[in-house]
């Protein structure tokens, strides 16, 4: 598939080369595979070794690089119109030609190990990390990306080149590009590019799942006394993206954190002063969303921390919307809408993404009538649902001992997360 967004006002351009194939497809035990697998496709080729191809890319003033999410894989580059021919070639032999030897991969692994040890004296990265692997509710996106100790264990070489070759299959590859391009160009430049064959999607098994859902509502928690503050995080399943009740969840998101003047922001930040930040997000997959509400509390907050924020959930759930909220929630969301795709790079990435997502061309137009035909009723019966009836899930990671009047307070079930240390 061939996506092009051409603006020829600038001589710049970008392009996308991306499949499915994401770090949700590791096998169990393997987790890192993909990460690695297209690091080390990127440390040189059989014609350019790792610091010639660097060299190449900065004389043509531009990028060139792999990105790994859970649910795809990208090359990608930018460059001036004038260099995209050798930028692009450059590209090809990543893709076809890519030299995977032992010293690169050991270099990658020890590189790994050290952003392990790293993610251990960070609380942030520590909590996402951590909670998302313990947690049911972000399965299948859970496992970590980079991989775990024991994963990088069982990742070779062999592994990593056998996984490589089937990464980017003909049948499924994305190819975006936009700028100053045309469609005749872009269309030669994709018949260029090497692709796996259909085939070796075979040895892509499906996303890992154990249950779906928390049996109650459960407070993972892991103890680190050096903190003098909290990390935390509630996660919830969310409707997706084309799903009926999705306007429903971007109204209720904006009110509960996203805006500047949503309940969770005006109670515990302005009114209280308890944290920097706190907000709302929606965390977006193809076959799920997730609704997240973050935080960084100082340990004397968290307690009124946590409970302020289940009182919101309650009151949601029971007295849902105030018009005023509803108007503002849905002025916002319809007036950003017009600024999505601002920019022609802007429209190819989210062309790509909606093709991902199995999402039609128009589906931002479409969204938009969506939300002027939801009413307040709408949403707040969507709320008496989402918060009134869903299991809640909480992370934190903190000086737990602290924090012992919690577990006296809370109708939760206290589990201890464990870190395996490099």
């Amino acid at each position: 598939m061939v996506l092009v967004e051409s603006d020829h006002s600038t001589p710049l351009v970008r392009f996308k080369i991306q499949s499915p194939m994401g770090a949700v497809f590791d096998p169990k035990g393997f987790e890192g595979l993909t990460h690695h697998a297209l690091a080390l496709a990127r440390s040189g080729t059989k014609k350019k070794s790792r610091e010639d191809l660097d060299m190449a890319i900065d004389s043509l003033g531009a990028s060139l690089d792999f990105r790994c999410a859970y649910h795809w894989v990208s090359l990608e580059g930018s460059v001036l119109s004038q260099h995209l021919d050798p930028l692009f070639s450059l590209a090809i032999d990543i893709l076809g030609d890519a030299l995977f030897l032992e010293s690169d991969l050991s270099r990658l692994l020890r590189e790994t190990h050290t952003a392990l040890s790293e993610i251990q004296d960070d609380g942030e990265h520590l909590l996402t990390l951590n909670y998302r692997n313990h947690a049911k509710v972000f399965q299948p996106y859970h496992r970590p990306i980079i991989g775990t100790p024991s994963s990088l264990k069982h990742i070779t070489l062999k592994k990593t080149t056998d996984w490589f070759k089937g990464l980017f299959p003909a049948n499924e590859t994305i190819f975006g590009i936009s700028g100053d391009i045309t469609k005749e160009r872009a269309n030669a430049l994709f018949e260029k590019l090497p692709k796996a064959s259909p085939s070796t999607k075979a040895h892509f098994k499906a996303p890992l799942f154990e249950e779906s859902v928390e049996s109650d509502k459960t407070f993972y928690y892991q103890n680190k006394p050096s903190n003098e503050q909290c990390n935390m995080e509630l996660a919830f399943n969310a409707p997706r993206c084309q799903d009926d009740l999705y306007p429903a969840l971007l109204l209720a998101n904006s009110v509960l954190g996203e805006l500047e003047s949503s309940r969770l922001n005006q109670s515990i930040r302005a009114k209280e002063g308890w944290v920097y930040s706190v907000y709302s997000s929606i965390e977006r997959h193809p076959d799920k969303n997730l609704l997240t509400i973050t935080c960084n509390p100082a340990l004397k907050f968290t307690q009124s921390t946590i409970e302020t924020i289940l009182n919101t959930l309650s009151a949601l759930a029971n007295e849902g919307l105030a018009t005023e909220e509803f108007d503002l929630a849905k002025s916002n969301i319809i007036g950003s809408l017009d600024f999505v795709g601002e920019t022609c790079h802007r429209r190819m990435f989210i062309e790509c993404r909606n093709s991902l997502f199995g999402l039609s061309s128009t589906y931002y137009a479409d969204l938009k009538t969506r939300l002027l035909t939801t009413s307040i009723e709408d949403v707040n019966e969507f709320l008496k649902t989402f918060f009134g009836t869903q299991h809640t899930t909480v992370g934190l990671v903190g000086p737990w001992d602290g924090l012992a009047t919690i577990k006296e307070s809370l109708p939760f079930t206290f589990k201890e997360m464990t870190y395996e240390a490099p």
